[in-house]
């Protein structure tokens, strides 16, 4: 085939790669946006600006129909160099996206949740024949809370990258070259707003005036707007453009006409501009019935999606109370970073696909939230029931043990006549065979799990039966979703990975490494200052002071208790008239026992005081927040699951852990531990660490009778035959 007017032979076909390694039609795209005219922006410290040509073919033509900067929503504005007609409808398909978020989660999309839906309809224009690609590359200027000011160029492929300074069409390469020059990470934004107007004229053809340029600008709203709530615990009223196209406009650049330079219009208007609410400005205004845009409401996900109807002033209500005052500051960050948690699992595993059903219904999302409140509460009232330290020290252990010596018992038996049978079993057969349980699924396919999903269904079905009043449930839609969340979801997600060796490995490694660094910034030393010599000995000084004081004073109690003793005794000794020959023995016999009662007292209230300490609403905040982290760490949603390491990284892993293990202990207590050469201790390592890592089958087996130790702690009636 030919080329148009050209000679030279290429491909129409989209879907099909050149020898180079790329999509022709796709490059020809290029080509329409570097014939585009020039268009930039820049992100400031308190803003964005963005900035583009704006020339008219003919004289005749009325600009103030043309309108290349276009508002998304309040919060986002975009521009674009290329075609126009591609230009606009991807913006109208931009503002169903907007709208469609604010139905759902009643606030607008955050920037890089737009980028990625404005992506997606670019790049599955490439994914088939009979289409092409849009001929046209964005750049997309927003602010939000998660990531604040934030600037985006999409291209024809839908590959998208974020800018701190990017520009586009035909004079793109002189721009970027002039951006590289003067752009710092400090710029205000109305040095932005010049650095703009300047790179534009650059290769700017024919005069610049505020009729041949059109520039955006988006602000970062102050602590008081974003803090603002409406009377009455009403929503904001969502402000859209129209679906059809760009808005009508007048300019809001400047307020001056005629044939003035730009820049100097500008400068007229920058006291003003620092002024204005922080939404998208353009040269656009609203038209028809449209109202102008309020300041954004900053209201928590919690609140919008699990209490809609609880006024914004009131607090909400605490799931968890640990024994503590409502108005604790740790019970509050508590339940606050719990709220999240909920509202963050609702909106990615629930409201995504409901929201697509029913789009105006908000009740479901409180009623889930009530059914695991109440889960929550029941959780808590018989964690407080159970002995922990028992649970902990004792049980716990307990079925660790079994599960090392059932491991050591199978491995033995592979070596032997017992597994001279076809087909040859396993160490995971054998071991299976050791601990036979009904929630495990031996020979699964790769990927598949192997805790049973029906098990946890049925558990978290008992679990939810004696943990709901009965109006919550008898409510079968809600009770469903909530199993399947806490079953398939939380567990059945946990126990996959956990059961993983590798991740086991990753684990213990990234805990010893924070270990490691721990120590080396305790081994670093510095010189102190003359005021931290002087405070360092006055406070020993009292330090020991106060030692001194209290061995004084027990020596002290000591001495008079000896006293009181010996006085007591020898009043008994005067009554009595025995044999005393075997005194000492039996004197001596008591006061081990009384030492050993001593400890195991002292002991007994030392455990249960530590593990309180250990499970505090601190380490509790700690741990939800770390989950949060982990689960959504795409500004609040799911991220891509992480590709597993392969057999060589994982083998690897286990190396780096074995010689980790070996260095963390000190080479004292290494040889009474472990061994008195280094052979014999990286043996010993290794033997330690084989029963967790042969397969994820073996560990699934400890992980199932440590969820029934737990689950049969906490709900004992599960435990007894029905």
């Amino acid at each position: 085939m030919s080329a148009a007017g050209g000679g030279g032979a290429y491909s129409f076909s989209l879907t099909t790669f050149s020898p180079s390694g790329k999509l022709v039609q796709i490059e020809h795209a290029l080509a329409v946006v570097a014939q585009g005219t020039t268009s930039l922006g820049i992100k400031a410290t308190n803003g964005i600006v963005i900035a583009t040509e704006k020339k008219s073919s003919s004289i005749l033509v009325d600009e103030s129909a043309i309108d290349k900067v276009c508002v998304i929503c309040p919060n986002i504005g975009i521009v674009y160099s290329g075609m126009g007609p591609d230009y606009r409808v991807l913006t109208a398909k931009a503002r169903k996206s907007a709208q469609a978020y604010w139905k759902i989660y009643g606030e607008y999309p955050p920037t890089r949740v737009l980028v990625q839906s404005i992506a997606t309809v670019m790049q599955e224009a490439t994914q088939s024949g009979g289409v092409r690609p849009f001929g046209v590359s964005l750049l997309v200027a927003g602010w939000d809370s998660h990531r604040g000011p934030t600037l985006y160029q999409v291209d024809p492929s839908g590959s998208y990258w974020a800018w701190k300074a990017s520009a586009i069409g035909k004079n793109m390469t002189n721009a970027k070259t002039f951006l590289e020059k003067r752009y710092n990470d400090d710029i205000s934004l109305e040095d932005a707003i010049h650095t703009a107007l300047l790179t534009l004229k650059e290769g700017f053809e024919g005069q610049m005036t505020e009729k041949t340029i059109e520039i955006g600008v988006i602000t970062v709203p102050t602590a008081e707007e974003i803090a603002e709530v409406p009377t009455g615990g009403a929503r904001v009223k969502p402000v859209f453009p129209y679906m059809d196209g760009p808005l009508r406009s007048v300019s809001w650049v400047s307020a001056k006409t005629g044939q003035q330079s730009v820049p100097e219009a500008v400068d007229s208007d920058l006291p003003k501009l620092a002024q204005k609410p922080p939404t998208v400005r353009s040269q656009s205004i609203r038209s028809g019935t449209s109202e102008p845009p309020k300041p954004k409401v900053h209201v928590s996900l919690a609140r919008r999606l699990l209490f809609p109807a609880l006024l914004p002033t009131s607090p909400l209500p605490p799931i968890l109370m640990l024994d503590l005052s409502e108005d604790d500051p740790v019970l509050v960050e508590l339940n606050k970073e719990l709220y999240d948690f909920l509202a963050l699992s609702l909106r990615a595993f629930v409201q995504t696909w409901w929201g697509q059903i029913t789009p105006r219904d908000r009740d479901l999302m409180p009623q889930i939230t009530r059914v695991l409140t109440h889960v929550i509460q029941d959780i808590e009232r018989r964690a407080s029931r159970i002995d922990l330290s028992d649970l902990v020290l004792r049980q716990v252990p307990a079925l660790v043990d079994l599960h090392l010596s059932d491991y050591r018992v199978a491995a033995m038996r592979i070596d032997t006549a017992f597994t001279n049978t076809s087909p040859s079993p396993t160490i995971q057969g054998l071991f299976h065979m050791l601990q036979p349980h009904v929630a495990i699924q031996t020979n699964q396919e790769p990927g598949a799990p192997i805790i049973s999903q029906i098990y946890l269904r049925q558990l978290v079905e008992n679990i939810l039966r004696l943990s709901l009043p009965p109006e919550d449930w008898e409510s079968e839609t809600e009770r469903c979703i909530v199993r399947e969340i806490v079953a398939c979801v939380v567990l059945g997600n946990m126990f996959k990975k956990f059961a993983q060796p590798w991740f086991l490995h990753q684990i213990v490694l990234g805990y010893s490494r924070m270990v490691r660094k721990s120590k080396k910034s305790l081994a670093r030393f510095q010189v102190p200052s003359v005021q931290v010599l002087v405070i360092f000995v006055l406070s020993a000084m009292q330090t020991i002071s106060s030692l001194a004081l209290s061995i004084i004073s027990t020596f002290q109690y000591l001495v008079a208790l000896t006293h009181a003793a010996n006085r007591a005794y020898e009043r008994r000794k005067s009554r009595q008239r025995r044999n005393t020959s075997d005194l000492g023995l039996r004197s001596m016999c008591l006061s081990i026992a009384s030492e050993v009662v001593l400890i195991h007292v002292f002991c007994s209230r030392l455990i249960p005081f530590m593990l309180s300490r250990m499970i505090s609403p601190a380490s509790l905040t700690v741990a939800i927040q770390t989950g949060k982290r982990a689960l959504f760490p795409n500004d609040g949603w799911p991220g891509p699951a992480p590709a597993e390491p392969t057999i060589e990284e994982q083998l690897l892993l286990r190396e780096q852990l074995e010689s980790r293990l070996g260095e963390l202990c000190q080479p004292w207590l290494a040889n009474v531990l472990l061994g008195n050469s280094r052979k014999i201790q990286a043996l010993t390592i290794k033997q330690a660490l084989d029963p967790f890592s042969e397969s994820a089958e073996i560990n699934s087996h400890l992980l199932v009778i440590l969820l029934d130790l737990v689950v049969s702690e906490l709900w004992p009636e599960l435990s007894k035959p029905s």
